[in-house]
C-alpha cells in the first residue's frame, strides 16, 4: 500500500505504477471524499468506509455509515459515466476475503 500524504503528487505516484496493475485511491477523513471523486473521475477504483472516515461532509454535521457511503460512490461512477464491479465480478478478479 502507497500512502501519499500530498495530493500533488497523487498523479507522480500513478505513474509508477505499471499499468497491468489495479489502482484504487483512498482518503482518510475529510479527504476521503475529494480523493474518491477524482478517482473515479480518472477511471481508477475506490476505498470508502467508515474504518476511514465516519464522517458525510467536511463540516462534520452528521455521522454516516457503509451503505450511506458506498451509494454515494455509486453516484459519482454513474455521474462520470463510469461503470463499477458487482461484489461477484470483482470477486472473480481475485479481490476476495478468503479468511471470512
Amino acid at each position: 500500500m502507497l500512502i501519499i500524504r500530498n495530493s500533488k503528487i497523487i498523479g507522480t505516484a500513478l505513474s509508477e505504477i505499471p499499468e497491468s496493475h489495479y489502482i484504487g485511491l483512498a482518503g482518510l477523513a475529510a479527504n476521503q471524499l475529494p480523493v474518491n471523486a477524482a478517482a473515479i473521475a480518472m477511471g481508477y477504483g475506490v476505498r470508502v468506509g467508515i474504518e476511514d472516515n465516519i464522517w458525510w461532509d467536511v463540516n462534520r454535521s452528521r455521522n454516516c455509515n457503509n451503505i450511506e457511503l458506498v451509494k454515494r460512490m455509486h453516484a459519482l461512477i454513474e455521474i462520470n459515466q463510469k461503470v463499477f464491479f458487482k461484489p461477484k465480478e470483482f470477486g472473480e478478479l481475485g479481490f476476495r476475503n478468503n479468511e471470512a
